[in-house]
């Protein structure tokens, strides 16, 4: 079902906002609450008291007239796929690292979430297994599907602060850990560079307690040091696992990105040796021209 500016002032919406009257007035949290409707609307894209470029092809519509704690479920109860994890965390990333060209584009979305580089395991996704995930991702409450005005390709939004509500550094740390899994506070400092900068160790690790901590549940697992680490580490517990299969897949990519990378060094390395020879040559040429003009 789609759902723009004007659906929202149509005779159904209004027939269900009729409907929901009295629950608004006795609960601010109900979904045709005027101020929950702008809310969702930051969210989206769209503002539905004004007109917009954005259609948005989710259908807010269909939402049941009772309170949001009915309906809504918050993590760690939601639990994602791998692949949805890794969907989820590369509209994250790309929200704040290039927002420029965000919300992305299936076609952007593939790319970001099979890069070789901040991402582990480094994956083979295609279509289907993408457009599988952001459903499901989107039955979750947890992406949007926009469509802009005179645009031929449908984008995709995350809406995490419907159910999650981050600040900068907790968005920075919980990217990280989608995107590349289990991993030591050092290594999430270093990596989440590019979204947030922390000052210190310290105010990771403040930003990890908070996920251990958080009140319907951890979303965070530290594991403590030994039986092969040598320091502690940390992973999420939103799901996600990747299978043996996924892994031996990851494997081969990483193998395959390696040897690209080995070849292009040997190639940058032969053309500076071959520039180099030709620089000597030409120095002897030089020289052996100033001896004859003096006679040496």
């Amino acid at each position: 079902m789609n759902l723009a500016h004007d659906a929202l002032s149509g005779r159904s919406l209004a027939a269900k906002k009729a409907k929901c009257a009295k629950l608004n007035r006795k609960n601010p949290s109900n979904p045709y609450n005027p101020s929950f409707l702008f809310f969702l609307s930051g969210m989206i894209g769209f503002s539905p008291h004004r007109s917009s470029s954005w259609l948005v092809t989710d259908a807010l519509d269909a939402l049941p007239c009772v309170t949001m704690s009915e309906t809504t479920k918050h993590f760690p109860e939601i639990q994602l796929s791998f692949h949805e994890s890794r969907v989820l965390g590369c509209l994250l990333e790309k929200e704040a690292t290039t927002p420029a060209y965000y919300p992305l584009t299936l076609n952007s979305l593939q790319a970001a979430c099979n890069q070789s580089s901040n991402r582990h395991p480094v994956t083979k996704m295609d279509e289907d297994v993408i457009e599988k995930a952001l459903v499901g991702l989107r039955e979750k409450g947890l992406v949007v599907k926009l469509h802009a005005a005179g645009a031929r390709a449908l984008k995709y939004k995350h809406t995490l602060p419907l159910v999650l509500d981050l600040d900068a550094a907790q968005s920075a740390i919980l990217t990280v850990l989608l995107l590349r899994g289990v991993q030591t506070a050092g290594e999430l400092k270093q990596r989440a560079e590019r979204m947030h900068e922390f000052a210190t160790l310290d105010a990771v690790e403040e930003c990890l307690q908070w996920f251990i901590e958080y009140p319907n549940g951890a979303l965070v697992q530290r594991h403590p040091s030994g039986q092969g680490r040598r320091v502690e580490t940390f992973g999420h517990l939103l799901g996600g696992s990747p299978t043996a299969e996924m892994s031996l897949v990851s494997e081969a990519s990483l193998e395959i990105v390696e040897l690209e990378a080995e070849q292009a060094w040997r190639s940058r390395l032969e053309a500076q040796v071959a520039e180099l020879r030709q620089q000597v040559e030409e120095l002897n040429s030089m020289v052996q021209q100033l001896r004859e003009e003096l006679g040496a």
